[in-house]
């Protein structure tokens, strides 16, 4: 970017802009991988698009997917098999259950989005926010101090080689 002096007093002097553009990461759908302005509207996106009831006579939207699988239980006697409209690696409703915006994306998710936000955009540096990391931080300090009693930790995760959360904590410590 060539930026011209305000003070050279009617002389047209260059001055060039040396410094290395960053990219800031925004919000993205981890189901669909599809990037947001903010938190806010991604919240929208998501529960409009991948967490809404998949019965044809119910049209009540969730939060995240692990409320949208206990309605389907409760309410209609039926389990989830995909989450609809996701990537095929990330439409089985048991991968991570508890997504909701950016909260509980692990650090590796971001990390694998940073790389290719930057392969899209050469030259430029690519910086993760701070609120980001810490609610992936959060993440992994919540698999750290697991509960075996929560249900979603007890249900066998593709993630860990078809291992519950709790087994894997409990292989860890061991």
């Amino acid at each position: 970017m060539v930026q011209f002096s305000p003070k050279s007093k009617g002389k047209m002097t260059k001055k060039a802009n040396h410094k290395k553009k960053k990219l800031v990461l925004k919000p993205f759908c981890w189901y669909c991988d599809r990037e947001f302005v903010d938190e806010r509207t991604l919240l929208f996106h998501q529960r409009a698009v991948h967490f809404r009831c998949q019965s044809r006579s119910c049209h009540k939207t969730f939060a995240s997917v692990s409320a949208l699988k206990t309605h389907m239980l409760q309410t209609h006697k039926t389990t989830i098999k995909y989450i609809s409209r996701a990537m095929r690696s990330r439409a089985n409703p048991d991968i991570n259950p508890f997504i909701s915006g950016m909260a509980c994306v692990s650090i590796a998710d971001l990390k694998e989005r940073a790389a290719r936000v930057a392969a899209q955009h050469p030259g430029r540096h690519v910086i993760v926010p701070k609120p980001m990391i810490q609610m992936a931080d959060a993440v992994t300090d919540d698999v750290n101090k697991a509960n075996p009693s929560t249900l979603a930790r007890a249900v066998p995760n593709p993630l860990y080689g078809g291992l519950s959360l709790a087994e894997v904590v409990q292989l860890n410590k061991a």
